[in-house]
C-alpha cells in the first residue's frame, strides 16, 4: 500500500517531504489494521498461523 500512495504522490509532483508523510500513514494504517484483526483470535499462535499464507503470497512478489 505504501508503495502505491508513493508512486501517485510521485507521479503528480509532490515533495519528498510529502511522500514520506503518505508512507508513514500509510505504514499506521496498516498497523491499525493488523491490531484490530488480531483481537478476534484466541491467542497470537492462531493469528500467526492464519496469517503465514497472505504473508508468503505477499513475498511472491519480492522473491
Amino acid at each position: 500500500m505504501e508503495v502505491v500512495m508513493t508512486n501517485l504522490l510521485h507521479r503528480i509532483g509532490c515533495h519528498l517531504d510529502l511522500i514520506l508523510v503518505s508512507v508513514t500513514l500509510g505504514t499506521l494504517l496498516i498497523m491499525l489494521v493488523r491490531f484490530t484483526i488480531s483481537l478476534s483470535f484466541g491467542s497470537i499462535s492462531d493469528w500467526f498461523l492464519s496469517a503465514t499464507i497472505p504473508l508468503a503470497v505477499m513475498n511472491l512478489a519480492v522473491l
